[in-house]
């Protein structure tokens, strides 16, 4: 990093709120005044050569992934305009959801603002306009498209994009033991994918007599038995009427679906059928990610839910140590009904980046934001320096070596298959998340039901949406 370059950390306590480098979108020469996108959304601005400074906050720790990134980003940016000092900022996992939005709406406000986009803070700052429209910078660098089909979430009602993923994880994958299968005699199809609940309950139940949890999950944990849900529920109901269940929580979107109808109602119901049939560890209940990590890695389980981040952290962490003795590969959960999309993978994008209103330099926050976006920028600070996935399809990770095996066939699947959206990941984390899970445990404790379930989920869909 040069030596213009700061890192600030900045943790909002609970009370507070390789080759020359191009840059995609960036004014070819520095000498005269740049032209770049309004802060409005529409039109152009002058980037005047005076010296400024553009504060982008980034998650801590202050020597992980986000905040190598960013410092790798800041230093092109700054070498193709020289007036530019980029400050970064550090803000905790704790306080990005919540808290941050009190920074966010004040003076105090960087220029580039980390937002998850399932929390509060995103979806309280986009109905109080208090994001900067940034569909200039996406229609230049034709974001929307290089991002997937996951862009029809960030487009807001009002016809503007608010937010940009700089990173993609999928989860739902059932990494799979192959030598604890082949000991139990299950064999996953050649398409990855469960055929069915009723092939997937079988599978687990000869582990089980075998000698092997079948499909290990931290049941304490607030989101995995939500990952289920996320897997089995666009397979479940009509793509459109899933599509309505992503957005209908917004009160001007019709509701043409209902949380009660039955392909909903199905795929409640089939977290709720696993559990009754034993396929998780004994004990799960009370147990962590972590916990069921440590029992997959150590060849306790057959399968195991989880991430595209793992091979590269618990599994390697784990097969470094001597505890992992097999070579994992992974599978997919079932469809549940035949009425909607294949069974696919879920990305999570989570993480995004926009620009307060509030910010002292909006304009400049957009132009390094657009850079960040950009191929090179995502090649440069989320894949090479980052070691995260390109939000972009249009990044390829095939020549990267430290990327782990097991992803770059992660990337292909997805390539070639398609992903379909996660409920939970898009939908408020109020709204969705952390609303339903614990229902979601009391289903898989049977002291619920689905139908009951379902006409909760329902009743919060009309309680959000009076809500505006």
């Amino acid at each position: 990093m040069t030596n213009k370059s700061k890192s600030r950390w900045w943790t909002v306590g609970a009370s507070i709120p390789i080759t020359a480098m191009v840059l995609t979108g960036c004014a070819a020469e520095t000498d005269t005044t740049s032209e770049g996108s309004s802060s409005d959304g529409g039109g152009t601005t002058e980037l005047t050569e005076d010296p400024v400074t553009v504060s982008v906050q980034y998650e801590v720790p202050e020597d992980g992934p986000d905040a190598r990134a960013w410092r790798a980003v800041a230093d092109a940016f700054e070498a193709e305009y020289p007036n530019v000092t980029v400050e970064l900022q550090g803000i905790t996992n704790e306080a990005k959801g919540g808290p941050n939005l009190q920074v966010l709406t004040s003076s105090e406000a960087p220029d580039i603002a980390l937002i998850p986009l399932n929390s509060n803070v995103y979806t309280q700052m986009v109905r109080a306009n208090e994001l900067v429209a940034l569909n200039d910078i996406f229609e230049e660098d034709n974001f929307p498209e290089r991002l997937g089909p996951a862009s029809a979430a960030l487009l807001q009602a009002d016809g503007n994009y608010y937010a940009g993923p700089n990173t993609v994880a999928y989860y739902n994958i059932l990494w799979t033991n192959p030598d604890a299968l082949a000991d139990a005699g299950v064999t996953v199809p050649e398409d990855r994918v469960f055929e069915s609940p009723e092939a997937l309950i079988e599978a687990s139940q000869k582990c089980n007599d075998a000698g092997y949890a079948g499909l290990a999950i931290g049941g304490s944990t607030n989101y995995m038995a939500g990952w289920m849900l996320d897997a089995h529920l666009p397979t479940a109901v009509p793509a459109a009427d899933f599509n309505n269940l992503l957005a209908s929580w917004k009160s001007n979107v019709d509701v043409t679906a209902n949380y009660t109808d039955p392909g909903v109602v199905e795929a409640i119901d089939t977290i709720g059928r696993y559990a009754a049939a034993g396929i998780h560890q004994d004990g799960y209940l009370g147990q962590d990610g972590p916990a069921a990590e440590a029992l997959f890695t150590t060849g306790g389980a057959c399968l195991m839910i989880g991430g595209s981040w793992m091979p590269g952290g618990t599994f390697a962490d784990a097969t470094e140590s001597g505890e992992m003795t097999f070579e994992a590969d992974f599978a997919l959960l079932p469809p549940v009904g035949d009425s909607g999309a294949p069974s696919r993978l879920t990305p999570y994008y989570g993480n995004a980046y926009g620009v307060p209103k509030q910010a002292e330099n909006p304009d400049w926050g957009k132009k390094l934001l657009q850079y960040y976006l950009s191929d090179e920028g995502q090649r440069l600070g989320a894949v090479e320096v980052g070691g995260f996935l390109p939000a972009v399809t249009t990044v390829s990770v095939d020549d990267v070596e430290t990327f782990p095996t097991l992803v770059k066939d992660i990337v292909e699947y997805v390539a070639e298959n398609g992903s379909n959206s996660g409920w939970t990941s898009e939908v408020p984390g109020a709204f969705g998340q952390t609303f339903i899970a614990p229902y979601l445990q009391q289903l898989q404790e049977g002291l619920i039901t689905a139908e009951e379930i379902a006409e909760i989920q329902q009743q919060e869909l009309e309680n959000y949406r009076a809500q505006g």
